[in-house]
């Protein structure tokens, strides 16, 4: 194994509730501010405060990492970030320079911060009909142009010869590429099926381009969790796959990746099942591969308590095979995990996992691929560059570094 060196670059006090990287910037979210700073070569440097004050977009929970509602545009010198109410639901554009608010876009019904997607100056959002429904019958997909006017572009609702006579069927989108086309997928709870659709960018008829529906691997139940688009050809996608009924320990629920072709929406392939769920996935441009990241709990009696193990999947983004997988029981190693995602710098790629007590492990790609992570024992080796006594609330993974929270303080720490 490679020895890598985790160096502590620097702490500063700031009361932060959740923190973003988008390298070099880095935006953290406070209970009385929030801030815009840049990592330097040797340190981690305010530069604006957001003015108007607007809150984290989302409470990130302690054990799942579903980060969403922060997207920055560094070419435009902007970072937009979803607001979910209590009073309104919006989408907010700020200046990373001087912190000073731009546009303040009003979305309709309730905001769902996980499905807000960027790219080219446009915005995609999903929105519940308003805090009375209790089904997905009214659930939209809307387009802006955030970083123009912040028009209303498009709005979509899920076409009505998939829905049929049905209340539960799900509208979730998917990805939006650099010309507007808009992916979104839509699966229905009383049917064991899915269906995903695509939308050409400048047309402005709600029927879609082109459709796909596609089968199952497993169970009697389907849903995506995560998307990502690999180029300006293709995307990905991770379907979770379930029984009804049954309790979600072990191989009871299953993930699987599939890769689609733009603009057919033809599958190329489809991975083998990934026990547990898949909820965050990075594409690795220099090896070609797809890293899933995702959970499933190890526990052997349904009655028993959680018993939470993350898991890592390196997936050939070419032929969809399986190149190497491992996992890390937050049991058996002895502390629970906070955050694991991919740090790439051109080719130098780092799986890294940010740990409840403030320790890191950073295992390079190329070495995981041989033999997942290094362990001692049950554990697997990590770096302790922090106080013993350093209670670790969350954190973020940018560029070969990462930022601890600690409450009233945060550490950037690089290796």
């Amino acid at each position: 194994m490679v020895d890598v060196r985790v160096q502590l670059a620097g702490t500063l006090t700031h009361d932060i509730e959740c923190v973003y990287i988008s390298h070099p910037h880095v935006v953290t979210f406070g209970p009385n501010s929030t801030d815009i700073w840049e990592i330097t070569p040797d340190k981690v440097q305010h530069r604006s405060t957001l003015t108007p004050f607007i809150g984290a977009p989302e409470r990130v929970g302690l054990r799942r990492r579903e980060r969403g509602g922060v997207n920055f545009d560094h070419g435009r010198e902007i970072i937009i970030i979803a607001s979910d109410g209590p009073e309104k639901h919006s989408l907010n554009v700020y200046g990373l320079r001087d912190g000073q608010i731009i546009r303040s876009i009003e979305v309709p019904g309730r905001l769902d911060v996980r499905s807000v997607h960027y790219n080219n100056g446009y915005a995609l959002a999903e929105s519940l009909g308003g805090p009375e429904e209790d089904t997905n019958q009214n659930t939209r997909i809307y387009l802006y142009d955030v970083a123009g006017q912040g028009n209303l572009i498009r709005e979509l609702s899920v076409p009505l010869d998939f829905v049929g006579g049905s209340l539960y069927a799900t509208f979730l989108p998917l990805g939006l590429t650099a010309t507007q086309d808009i992916l979104a997928a839509s699966s229905d709870y009383s049917e064991d099926r899915m269906c995903i659709f695509r939308w050409r960018g400048g047309r402005t008829r709600r029927s879609p381009s082109d459709t796909v529906e596609i089968g199952m691997e497993y169970g009697d139940q389907i849903s995506t969790t995560s998307s990502i688009l690999l180029d300006n050809d293709s995307f990905a996608i991770n379907t979770f796959e379930f029984t009804q009924g049954e309790i979600q320990v072990g191989d009871a629920s299953q993930s699987v990746i599939r890769r689609f072709d733009i603009p057919s929406l033809k599958e190329k392939w489809y991975s083998r099942p990934i026990s547990g769920e898949v909820y965050s996935m990075r594409y690795v441009v220099s090896h070609k591969a797809i890293v899933a990241i995702g959970e499933v709990d190890e526990g052997k009696d349904p009655g028993s308590d959680f018993d939470w193990a993350t898991t890592v999947t390196v997936i050939d983004a070419g032929s969809g095979a399986l190149e190497h997988a491992d996992k890390i029981n937050h049991r058996k190693h002895g502390c629970a995990v906070r955050e694991c995602d991919v740090s790439q710098v051109g080719d130098t790629i780092d799986v890294v996992i940010l740990f409840a007590d403030g320790t890191v492990s950073v295992t390079p790609l190329d070495m995981f691929l041989l033999d997942g992570f290094e362990r001692e024992g049950d554990s697997i080796k990590v770096h302790r560059v922090l106080s013993d006594g350093f209670q670790f609330s969350g954190g973020a993974v940018g560029q070969k570094s990462a930022i601890l929270e600690g409450g009233s303080e945060f550490s950037l720490v690089r290796w």
